[in-house]
């Protein structure tokens, strides 16, 4: 098969269908520019045009963000009841051989019947289909004896627990699968309108269409060949990471260790801290931010670090 040459690749759709927060930022800096412009005839005529693909997309977007909390949180809450398992076995089991209910001790008949495998199918490392069936046989056993009917009625309410949280996971994975879908096909459709968008920009700007410039994320377009930065820095030391024109939609991921680091965005570089906005990370940690955190991002093109501690740090940046 013929490749197609790189002139007409659209260069939205490659980065859009790789990373649909990439998508949406590249969305987002067109609309906002378009909005800005909507007072002149072509930028106005192109914002009515690209709207309702982007509104399309971010509403898709933001559900499937929705949907993949929900599954994070379900998952994790019943991670949690297995992982509690054991324990919790183990006060029903006590239950089960205490010395006021004669007949069920360990190794008897009755205990047997209630608990063919002692504790060991309630345990960590045992799938978690064999753990939730042997849940499923105690209480069944439980029912069979009258002088269980205390114990199974305590038990109950824990097994619909478990039950629970493990349909609510197995739903909602199940959902965020089919939304990611509409995202793919909302995502398609808007970076062919950006495509168009800057199809329309060069045909109307063809003697200097670096007028477009402003309109488009370029940065996430642009392959950058170094997306990780880090250094050491002394107490109290200084230090200019990069210079890059930022949008407010880049995000950076900044790390420090050993040592509390300051981040800023300079006007130049090495100047500072003074006068900036600082963004604080303590040391051993890191955190996600927006360049629209930083001060002035149109114009302040330098990154820099501070070592605001009394011990020697390392400084990580990510571009993300």
């Amino acid at each position: 098969m013929t490749k197609t040459y790189i002139y007409f690749s659209n260069p939205f759709m490659v980065i859009g269908m790789k990373s649909f927060k990439k998508a949406v930022k590249l969305s987002k800096k067109t609309y906002n520019e378009l909005l800005a412009r909507q007072a002149d005839p072509f930028y106005g005529a192109q914002l009515i045009i690209y709207k309702p693909y982007h509104m399309a997309l971010i509403q898709t977007y933001d559900n499937w963000k929705a949907q993949g909390g929900m599954q994070k949180g379900a998952t994790l809450t019943f991670k949690q009841h297995l992982k509690l398992m054991p324990k919790k076995m183990d006060g029903f089991i006590g239950m089960v051989v205490s010395t006021s209910i004669p007949d069920f001790e360990k190794g008897s008949p009755n205990y047997v019947s209630l608990l063919p495998h002692g504790r060991n199918d309630f345990q960590a490392g045992k799938a978690t289909e064999t753990r939730m069936d042997a849940l499923a046989a105690f209480s069944t056993a439980l029912g069979l004896f009258p002088a269980m009917a205390p114990i199974k009625a305590l038990f109950d309410p824990y097994l619909l627990i478990l039950q629970t949280a493990e349909s609510n996971q197995s739903s909602n994975i199940g959902t965020t699968g089919s939304d990611s879908d509409d995202v793919k096909a909302k995502t398609k459709a808007a970076m062919e309108a950006l495509y168009a968008v800057m199809g329309s920009g060069i045909a109307k700007f063809k003697e200097d269409a670096t007028v477009l410039e402003n309109i488009f994320a370029m940065q996430i377009l642009r392959n950058h060949r170094q997306v990780k930065f880090t250094g050491q820095l002394n107490p109290g030391e200084t230090h200019n990471i990069m210079e890059h024109s930022f949008d407010d939609f880049d995000e950076l991921v900044l790390s420090a260790k050993d040592a509390k680091m300051n981040y800023y965005l300079a006007l130049n570089p090495f100047d500072g801290p003074a006068g900036y906005t600082l963004i604080t990370v303590d040391a051993n940690t890191s955190i996600t931010v927006e360049a629209s955190q930083f001060t002035k991002t149109a114009t302040n093109r330098f990154l820099c670090a501070v070592n605001a501690d009394t011990a020697l740090g390392r400084f990580t940046v990510k571009l993300i």
